[in-house]
This record gives structure tokens, C-alpha cells and sequence, in this order.
């Protein structure tokens, strides 16, 4: 790729706007902001693809986990106002915190915003789908998307209708202010559909074709690779008793992500089959950490009561090694779990005894 040269259009602590231009210019800008849990810097989502498909770019970032609540749409309004002469067509561009920046930035840039599966986390209609909310009480300034100006470009959309949340942000701000938006509805496709789009060699279709002569293309994807859909025809299949699809099902959505595989349906599986699960998962600690570490595992149904759940029914399976990885697993989920504890020092003998090829004693 070109070496760009970074301008800085404004930068404090809490945000940074970093403007990029092609050396034999561009008619088209296109603005992109992060998903969550990404830092300032001066590139971040589509950074690289954008620049290299010759647009001019305007990277904004956050500070970490801010949601961009530090940088009023007024005030991004006088930021990007300078540069908008320069161009034909500006679009704003983003995938779940992004997506839902593209469209409350929109007006204030004059773009059309291409969003992949708005969100806002920390907001009362995303809040009200978590059992365990991760971001509750997290403070939100901006005001919705009905309350701020709207820009005369009718969005693209592109989301699943089948997640709750999603669909919730769609319904509920994006259709009542935009009714003429184009939805690109992917059924199971899961929250992530910029990485779904990108493992199946369809996002750079969709964004180029809007960004270049703003059709947006038809796209549809087989459900049955995706693993939304075979989690929820698991569920299905065990309600009916058919353990030989639902173990398909399961498999296929294990090997979509080893790092972060289903406990609480491969839970449900062993219990109700009677049958062990292998292999096992066994996710890196870092991967559990960073996938749970800020959940609350008091309650019923968190990851860690799967695997203690499993643990046990493996117990029932006399497969001693098995159960004392998942019991491993979920005191690394909850170092101060005492029924993880007693599992493994009870595990860690049967182990042991059945090593030196002996009965353990009632």
C-alpha cells in the first residue's frame, strides 16, 4: 500500500480524526469509525481496504470503550466541514458501534451512511436483551437518531433480522427516521456480518458497488454454513431427540470458532444424550478471559455453570480427564469458585488413583 501521510483533523484524549488523501486525488470520501473495544489510533476499520481502493479516507476513533459519547455530533459537524468541498460523494462507514456512528454522523458530514449491524451497547434497548448487562450504567450524552438532523441519503443497512438486539436498533431508530433505508437482511449471519461477509468473499462486492455507483447488490448466504442458524437447529434437534443432528449441528458451530465454543447447548447435549462430546473445546485461558472475564458468573446459565454442568456429566461417563479439564476451565472463568475447586481435587484423585491402576476408596 501507498505510504499516506496522516493529517490530523483534531485529537484529544477521548477521540482522534485522522484524514487521509489519495496522491492523484479522489472524487469520493469515505468517514469509517471502530466497533468496540478498539483505542485511538490514526487507522482503524476499513482503513487499510479504503485507501487502497482509492478513496480518500477520514479515520475517527475512540478512546477505549468511550462509544464515542466524547465527541458531540455538532462538534464532529465542525470538524469535517473544512474538508467536505472536495468531494462529490462522502459516506460514512462502520460495523456495530460503527454502523451505528455512520448513521448518527451522517447529517453532519452531507452522507449516506453504509452501516453493518448498528449498535449502541451501552443504550436501554440493547441493555434490555442481557441477562448480564456488561455496559449497564454506562453513561450516554448523545441523543437518539430521531433527534438529531438527518441527512437527505437514504442509508444501507446491512443486519440480522434474527438477532434481537440488531434488529431492535433497526426497527425501533433506523426505519422510523429513514423509511426508505435499503436493508440487506442476513438471517443468522450473527452480529459480526462484516466478518461473515468477509469469510464469504461478499463484503468488498457490497462496499465497493455502494461506494462506487451506489447499487447495492442482491446477497444472500447458505444458512446451514452459518453458525447462528445450526446453533438454534441444535436446540431444535435435541427438543425432538434427534442427538445424531444435533451433534452436527454442534460441530459445525465449534469449528466456525474453536476459541469460543457453545458450553451451555454442548452442555445440554451430554446431559440430555447421555453421550460424551469429542473432542472437547478447550479454549486458551487468554480467549476465556478476554470472551468472559467481565460477566457475571452468579447466575444460572453463565459459561461457567455449563462446564460445571458438563464436568458432571462426564463424571457420570467415567471420563475423569475430560471432567477435570472443564472443571480447570471454569475455575480459570471464576478463580474463587468453590464448587470448581472441589471438583478438581476430587477429579485430581480419581486421576490419580486410576494412573497407578487402583479402585478409589467410598
Amino acid at each position: 500500500m501507498t505510504d499516506f501521510r496522516p493529517e490530523t483533523l483534531a485529537g484529544t484524549d477521548r477521540y482522534l480524526m485522522t484524514r487521509y488523501r489519495q496522491p492523484s486525488g479522489s472524487d469520493t470520501l469515505v468517514i469509517s469509525f471502530n466497533p468496540v473495544g478498539m483505542d485511538i489510533a490514526p487507522m482503524g476499520f476499513g482503513s487499510e481496504f479504503l485507501l487502497a481502493k482509492g478513496f480518500d479516507h477520514v479515520h475517527v476513533a475512540e478512546a477505549k470503550h468511550d462509544f464515542y459519547q466524547s465527541l458531540p455530533w455538532d462538534r464532529f459537524a465542525e470538524l469535517i466541514a473544512p474538508v467536505l468541498g472536495d468531494y462529490d460523494k462522502v459516506f460514512t462507514y462502520g460495523q456495530s458501534l460503527g454502523g451505528y456512528c455512520a448513521l448518527f454522523y451522517a447529517a453532519a458530514a452531507k452522507a449516506r451512511p453504509v452501516a453493518l449491524a448498528p449498535k449502541l451497547p451501552p443504550h436501554p434497548y440493547a441493555l434490555r436483551f442481557q441477562k448480564n448487562p456488561v455496559w449497564a450504567g454506562t453513561r450516554i450524552i448523545h441523543p437518539d437518531l430521531p433527534e438529531v438532523p438527518r441527512t437527505p441519503f437514504d442509508p444501507v443497512v446491512c443486519y440480522d433480522p434474527q438477532n434481537p438486539i440488531d434488529n431492535a436498533f433497526v426497527t425501533e431508530f433506523v426505519m422510523p427516521v429513514y423509511p426508505g433505508a435499503t436493508l440487506v437482511p442476513l438471517d443468522h449471519a450473527g452480529h459480526l456480518v462484516a466478518k461473515r461477509l468477509l469469510r464469504e468473499n461478499r463484503l468488498k462486492e457490497l462496499v465497493l458497488s455502494v461506494f462506487r455507483t451506489g447499487d447495492v447488490p442482491k446477497i444472500e448466504l447458505d444458512p446451514t454454513l452459518l453458525p447462528d442458524y445450526n446453533l438454534k437447529q441444535a436446540v431444535d434437534a435435541m427438543d425432538r431427540g434427534d442427538f445424531d443432528a444435533a451433534r452436527r449441528c454442534l460441530d459445525v458451530v465449534v469449528a466456525e470458532n474453536p476459541a469460543k465454543p457453545p458450553f451451555i447447548e454442548i452442555a445440554d447435549y451430554i446431559e440430555r444424550s447421555g453421550r460424551g462430546f469429542h473432542p472437547m473445546p478447550r479454549p486458551r485461558p487468554q480467549t476465556l478471559r478476554k470472551a468472559f472475564g467481565r460477566l457475571d458468573f452468579s447466575g444460572d446459565g453463565a459459561p461457567k455453570d455449563a462446564l460445571l454442568r458438563m464436568a458432571q456429566a462426564y463424571v457420570r461417563l467415567c471420563d475423569f480427564d475430560t471432567a477435570l479439564r472443564l472443571a480447570e476451565t471454569a475455575a480459570q472463568l471464576d478463580p474463587d469458585c468453590r464448587r470448581a475447586q472441589a471438583m478438581q481435587k476430587k477429579l485430581g484423585r480419581l486421576r490419580r488413583i486410576q494412573a497407578r491402576g487402583a479402585a478409589p476408596a467410598d
